[in-house]
């Protein structure tokens, strides 16, 4: 999921969002490559779906930044 990762001493918290619905919620520590995670929610209305990566909490200043490309992260939805 990650493109490039340099963060050093904290984790990125983000939020899952789909259609404005928080779905779940999960860290991205440092050194790490990829994360990959399974959430379980109601049903959201469609038919067309907007997810987006919501940031909950910044890394603590001078622990590095990390970078998302759109284009190569997988995502799955199913019922």
């Amino acid at each position: 999921m990650g493109d490039i990762n340099r963060l050093t001493c904290d984790s990125l918290d983000l939020t899952v969002m789909i259609n404005g619905v928080s779905v779940g919620a999960f860290q991205f520590p440092p050194f790490t490559g990829s994360v990959s995670r399974t959430f379980g929610f109601g049903a959201i209305a469609g038919p067309t779906y907007t997810i987006r990566l919501q940031v909950a909490r910044q890394v603590s200043s001078g622990c590095g930044a990390i970078a998302f490309t759109a284009d190569v992260s997988p995502w799955t939805l199913r019922m």
